[in-house]
């Protein structure tokens, strides 16, 4: 139960529920606002041609939650180059660069 009242005369007096209410709803409409920016320039760098391939389609992996496929013939691949405005070979160069440097990796 809340008092009427502060206690003390710093104390902040009570807002009323409906306030708090609307403060949050604004609070959440602005993030809401600053989530759905941050994806719209996402999806233009995805897109830009001033963007590498590679980084394309790292932000085309982070954005959808996938991993380029390691099989060259996977149907993703065409999706891929679609959703990033690349060809299919472009597409598929990064998939053999990525490749090189597992290999690299590993041995």
């Amino acid at each position: 139960m809340h008092d009427k009242y502060p206690i003390y005369a710093s104390d902040p007096l009570p807002r009323p529920a409906a306030e708090l209410a609307a403060e949050r709803r604004a609070q959440i409409a602005l993030e809401q606002a600053a989530r759905d920016a941050d994806k719209d320039r996402s999806l233009a760098r995805q897109r830009s041609m001033d963007t590498a391939p590679g980084d394309r389609i790292a932000l085309w992996e982070a954005r959808h939650g996938l991993a380029l496929p390691r099989d060259p013939k996977h149907p993703l691949m065409q999706v891929i180059a679609d959703g990033t405005e690349l060809d299919v070979g472009q597409v598929q160069d990064e998939r053999r660069r990525r490749a090189l440097l597992r290999s690299a990796a590993d041995g």
